[in-house]
């Protein structure tokens, strides 16, 4: 309903509101994802998990080029429309798709959210993922939410069309996530470490061309 609201939004302070709504409401990944690897024998879920990821970021990045070309052929509010007919679509399709999962956890939500702090005080492998993982997404967001506002301006002035075409050259790092997956679940835990350690310290220039010279960017 939020995304609906958003396409009808009547100017940009309501349209803000909204937009923290939708953030507010997204949590379809963060349920879908610890959903399908108790489903998966524990000798896969690190492939499932290296899956999920690569369609999760795949899908981000893929909105670009997507949302550009929607925008361009109508105009913003088409894109909110759109987003929410297919979301309810799939509402649908998960209903009768999915299969019927009981938790065996019976702790409440908030019992839920405090058992965070222990697991983060005597899991010192888990705090270390953590800390990796949100700078990791940090970085992914500021880099890519900010270069939509670099390339719309001058030199450059690219249209929603082209900028939403940058998001493909994201797609190719991404796709390595299943197979880091299956490294997980060789149990090859050091060698796994070292390829994170070297994509952390390395850098991925990307050079933006215009006619006042070259500007390199790291992803």
């Amino acid at each position: 309903m939020t995304l609906f609201a958003a396409a009808l939004s009547p100017n940009l302070n309501t349209l803000i509101l909204i937009s923290f709504a939708i953030g507010a409401t997204t949590i379809v990944a963060q349920i879908l994802i610890p959903f399908a690897t108790q489903l998966a024998p524990p000798s896969d879920q690190g492939k499932m998990i290296g899956n999920l990821m690569s369609a999760l970021f795949v899908g981000i990045l893929l909105a670009r080029p997507i949302g550009g070309w929607i925008g361009e052929q109508f105009n913003w509010r088409g894109i909110y429309g759109m987003a929410g007919s297919v979301m309810v679509l799939l509402a649908i399709a998960s209903t009768q798709l999915l299969p019927k999962y009981q938790p065996k956890s019976k702790l409440s939500y908030g019992a839920l959210l405090r058992s965070l702090w222990e697991l983060v005080k005597f899991q010192p492998a888990l705090r270390e993922a953590s800390l990796i993982q949100a700078m990791l997404f940090g970085a992914f967001s500021v880099f890519w939410s900010t270069l939509a506002f670099l390339l719309t301006r001058p030199p450059y002035s690219y249209g929603s069309k082209a900028v939403g075409l940058f998001g493909l050259v994201g797609i190719a790092g991404i796709l390595v996530a299943p197979l880091l997956g299956q490294i997980t679940d060789r149990g090859t835990a050091k060698t796994l470490r070292s390829i994170v350690g070297m994509a952390i310290l390395g850098r991925s220039p990307l050079t933006l061309s215009s006619g006042n010279g070259a500007r390199n960017f790291g992803a």
